[in-house]
């Protein structure tokens, strides 16, 4: 009992090391690219559209945020003071963008093993790489709405600067903590059914402690100050608040802010791969 307690810790530190996740990937890349095409197209399955509102949806939701919040409501993230309506519009649209990151991979993942009972039930096939497909379906929309924000913020916002080239370094970490989401959740979803439900609360509290309609320099000086030092814990924030003056109002990012997000992703990814190959062994006992 000992031996088999001590083999499945080794293990466990063993997955810790990202390269042994990046190695499974690679190794099932192949079979990896036809589950994602699968996940990507079942999200769209049985809609008179397709996959086209897959373009459509950001599309009008970006219309309707520039609408509503910038033009409307007139409000401001109040970060520069040539800041104007369309700017926040497009804020919003960037700021839902990347929470969609993890709000997306909350909401799924809990099911994701449990959709595929079949697979669990051979011993050979690769369970590690369902999660990854479903973050995959994720991702794909993901680049598309980010690719039509450039295009609003060429178009209708203040133009792309030099300062753009820090967005990828800001959303690579997004999407380590994305997948290691998915790993971590999709693991205990198969033991803990009720997880999906609080999911749905989780993902509504973190849209409001992200800072996505606004900013943390207009928490300061009011009653929700103390507040701030939990709100700038949230690497969402970070991510959010980055991207948005990288993008929108050319302020390049911090380090200390990029090394803090770097540090929470890649501690998701390898924690979260980990945990999965832990359990794994079970799924078959319980689904």
């Amino acid at each position: 009992m000992r031996e088999s307690l001590k083999a499945r810790s080794g293990k466990f530190w063993m997955n810790l090391n990202p390269l042994v996740a990046l190695g499974s990937i690679h190794i099932n890349r192949g079979l990896l690219k036809q589950f994602v095409l699968r996940s990507f197209q079942e999200r769209h399955k049985g809609s008179l559209l397709g996959v086209t509102w897959s373009i459509l949806l950001p599309v009008m939701m970006m219309g309707l945020y520039t609408l509503v919040f910038g033009f409307i409501f007139g409000s401001k993230y109040n970060v520069i003071p040539s800041e104007n309506k369309t700017d926040f519009g497009l804020g919003i649209f960037l700021s839902l963008t990347l929470f969609g990151l993890i709000s997306d991979s909350l909401a799924v993942s809990p099911g994701t093993v449990l959709n595929y009972p079949n697979f669990v039930r051979k011993v050979v096939f690769p369970l590690e790489i369902l999660p990854v497909s479903t973050f995959g379906a994720t991702l794909i929309n993901f680049l598309i709405s980010i690719g039509l924000f450039v295009i609003g913020l060429v178009f209708v916002g203040r133009g792309l600067s030099i300062t753009a080239l820090w967005f990828p370094l800001i959303v690579f970490p997004m999407l380590l903590m994305a997948l290691g989401i998915h790993w971590l959740f999709s693991a205990l979803g198969v033991f803990l059914r009720d997880i999906s439900q609080f999911m749905v609360f989780l993902n509504q509290a973190l849209l409001y402690a992200s800072a996505i309609f606004y900013s943390t320099t207009k928490v300061k000086g009011t009653n929700l100050e103390f507040m701030l030092p939990f709100l700038e814990m949230n690497p969402i924030v970070r991510a959010v608040e980055t991207s948005r003056n990288v993008m929108l109002w050319h302020i390049p990012a911090q380090i200390g802010d990029l090394l803090y997000l770097y540090g929470i992703g890649i501690g998701f990814f390898c924690v979260g791969f980990a945990c999965f190959q832990q359990l794994k062994p079970a799924f078959s006992d319980v689904i």
